[in-house]
């Protein structure tokens, strides 16, 4: 079994179609399977064999699934970086990998470069470099045959012809582009045990330092397959990417690339570029997390801009109120499919279908488990919770982590018996649906109560329009050892004060579980995955305790 074998067989089929389109390019399937072979032998060449770790920070682009494909190849584990974290996480988290080469997008390099001099990342044998740097070989692969790659020759005959001026740590630099020309193609993919390690995905952070998820071919493999089916993706689609490659959210992109359909890739971080990639590329699908769909809502409501073309919205990340996935639903015009997963278990173990979106008492749900998944709700004394009652959400599935990379203790802790212990808090309700209270270790104890900050925060969102963002955590309380903050987004031009907001939540929640304080910002900084990270809470906890000092 190889990941490779995907883009292989789609080729096989699909050979002059186009399978992604980015920055101005487009590249055939035919063109895209010349292109991993020779970046599959490029690494080969650098030092890389089965096994080996390959490093990789960059932005979105064709070059980064060619990366992932390349490593999959040859055995190796691509490592992907989250391109949003801090130089001091980056620094923490690279310095733990055996990794031999660096793929990195041109402005990461002259940072990396620094850090193998000055921190703990290590010297590794090569750094290539994504963008920024001539090509040598543009389209050098369209000359590659599917089959064995019979008559493709090396443009340059040397990897010298890729060689980029080395920076301050001496660590020999390539061009990307050049190495593609610089290489013949490798020979067919190398066939793997299912549960070889092929990728390796970071956690999003939000309960402390990302830890690295080591996912097999096999799980990737099971993955897409499901999504294929459960999704209802199809060979004439044309799937929008603008969620981050380096998440597990980017599941829908390699689904895509397997039935032989066509990806684009844009950047797009509000709802009018989002929309206007759509119209663009005729898109028939996306992924998108909960803010870039209230923003591509809004937009096209303020702006009366219709998207004839999307026909399907994958979303997840967070939970987001009835009332707003109902606005999403008649507004969009178009089939609304919730995930709800994790990095562990590589995306969804529970799905909220299109037929679901038009009951509103399934929609504040995260919907049933995926077929072929189990899932069990888990009291605390460890027996199996009946139908409302709340306990940890607990899932065997096929699609799970091999681990965490050099953490046999945490692994140990979260997969037992075979089922994975997602540490969220839930319950099933008599139909099978899932209904989401919070995170395990975000309980608020407050005067003795039990309060689970998301509750809370999904009372304000429904408040409706007023409110664009809210974050609401737990602080230091003299009198009650924990009480309740809410953080509040106001949408332009709303009318909204803290008395307002805690009187809603009094009487919608009772009196224990309002927010004693309720403070207005401007926006909320969320990760990648729409999550909001747990140092940034600590941040606002730390504001609110300064204001009481002060």
């Amino acid at each position: 079994m190889n990941i490779a074998d995907v883009i292989v067989e789609s080729a096989q089929v699909h050979l002059g179609k186009v399978a992604i389109a980015c920055d101005g390019r487009r590249f055939t399937y035919e063109e895209l399977v010349g292109r991993v072979r020779r970046a599959a032998q490029a690494l080969q060449h650098l030092g890389v064999s089965q096994g080996d770790h390959v490093a990789l920070l960059a932005d979105n682009s064709n070059a980064v699934l060619e990366c992932v494909f390349a490593c999959a190849w040859i055995g190796a584990v691509c490592e992907q970086y989250n391109t949003r974290l801090s130089i001091c996480a980056l620094d923490e988290l690279m310095g733990r990998s055996p990794a031999r080469v660096v793929v990195a997008g041109a402005r990461f390099v002259e940072s990396l470069d620094e850090r193998f001099i000055e921190g703990p990342c290590g010297r590794p044998d090569a750094l290539v470099q994504i963008g920024g740097e001539a090509s040598f070989a543009q389209e050098a692969s369209a000359e590659c045959a599917v089959d064995d790659g019979a008559g493709c020759s090396s443009a340059t005959g040397s990897l010298a012809a890729a060689a980029l001026p080395a920076g301050k740590s001496k660590v020999p630099r390539y061009g990307y582009e050049a190495l593609l020309g610089s290489c013949d193609p490798a020979p067919g993919p190398l066939s793997l045990p299912p549960e070889s390690p092929c990728m390796q995905f970071f956690t999003s952070g939000t309960t402390g330092m990302p830890r690295g998820v080591v996912v097999s071919h096999e799980a990737l493999v099971e993955r897409w397959r499901i999504d294929a089916r459960e999704q209802r993706f199809r060979a004439d689609d044309v799937m929008l990417c603008v969620l981050p490659l380096f998440h597990v959210t980017s599941m829908g992109v390699y689904v895509a690339l397997m039935v032989g359909a066509t990806v684009v890739i844009e950047r797009a971080s509000d709802g009018a570029a989002v929309a206007a990639a759509v119209r663009k590329n005729a898109v028939t699908r996306t992924g998108l997390v909960p803010f870039l769909m209230r923003s591509l809502v809004d937009h096209m409501e303020r702006h009366n801009v219709p998207l004839p073309s999307l026909e399907y919205v994958i979303y997840g990340g967070e939970p987001i109120d009835g009332p707003f996935l109902m606005r999403c639903h008649e507004r969009m015009g178009c089939k609304l499919i919730q995930g709800y997963g994790m990095t562990e278990t590589l995306s969804a173990i529970t799905m909220l279908g299109p037929d679901d979106h038009g009951h509103p008492e399934r929609v504040g749900t995260a919907g049933k488990v995926v077929p072929g998944f189990d899932l069990r709700i888990e009291a605390k004394d460890g027996h199996s919770c009946v139908a409302g009652e709340r306990g940890e959400v607990l899932v065997r599935t096929p699609t799970l982590m091999l681990g965490y990379y050099g953490d046999p203790e945490r692994t140990a802790e979260v997969m037992q018996d075979g089922w994975y212990r997602t540490g969220d808090i839930g319950y099933l309700d008599e139909d099978g649906y899932l209904m989401l209270v919070d995170r395990k270790n975000n309980l608020v104890i407050t005067g003795g109560e039990n309060v689970y900050p998301s509750e809370v925060m999904r009372c304000i969102r429904a408040m409706g329009d007023a409110v664009a963002d809210v974050a609401v955590v737990g602080v230091p309380d003299d009198y009650w050892g924990e009480s309740l903050a809410a953080f509040v987004v106001r949408s332009p031009g709303a009318q909204l004060d803290e008395e307002a907001v805690s009187a809603w939540c009094r009487e919608r929640l009772g009196a224990y579980k309002r927010p004693r304080r309720v403070m207005f910002v401007d926006s909320l900084r969320r990760n990648p995955s729409g999550k909001i990270p747990k140092e940034y809470l600590h941040e606002l906890t730390q504001s609110i305790q300064e204001e009481s000092n002060g």
